[in-house]
């Protein structure tokens, strides 16, 4: 299955987000070439889960609830203007974090033998390029970082 991880500098970005049920990538993302076409990719009922750079940490998995909108830009949820928003519907809150040595021991990352940043994508140039991993490892995220 795929998973779309997404990025925040701040833990504040990503509250504010989940908040507002939508998430978009800064303008720096947003400048890479090529990010319109792998935005299209994105689908509804696609499944993501965001990192967050302050805390170096998996948080709140989502599914996908619209395709992202290339002409908007969002100026009334994060302190700086976002591009290409989509809506998400949250699985978890920020509260539950799933630190670097954790993600290490994902299935997915542990079987690569590569360092866990080279398997689950979290850098803002990876933004919609989706990671491969299984139905376990989706269960381990779900359980330790859902609500539910």
């Amino acid at each position: 299955m795929e998973l779309f991880v997404f990025s925040s500098k701040t833990l504040t970005n990503i509250w504010a987000g989940i908040g507002a049920r939508k998430w978009a990538v800064s303008q720096d993302q947003a400048a890479n070439p090529g990010i319109i076409t792998k935005a299209k990719a994105l689908r509804i009922g696609s499944l993501g889960i965001l990192y967050c750079v302050e805390t170096q940490s998996l948080t709140t998995p989502f599914i996908v609830a619209s395709t992202p909108d290339e002409g908007v830009i969002v100026r009334n949820i994060w302190p700086e203007e976002w591009k290409l928003p989509f809506d998400i519907y949250p699985l978890g809150s920020p509260e539950k974090q799933m630190e670097k040595t954790d993600i290490a021991n994902l299935p997915v990352v542990r079987n690569s033998g590569s360092q866990w940043n080279n398997v689950i994508r979290t850098q803002g140039q990876f933004a919609f390029q989706p990671t491969v991993i299984d139905g376990e490892d989706w269960s381990i995220l779900f359980q330790q970082l859902s609500s539910h």
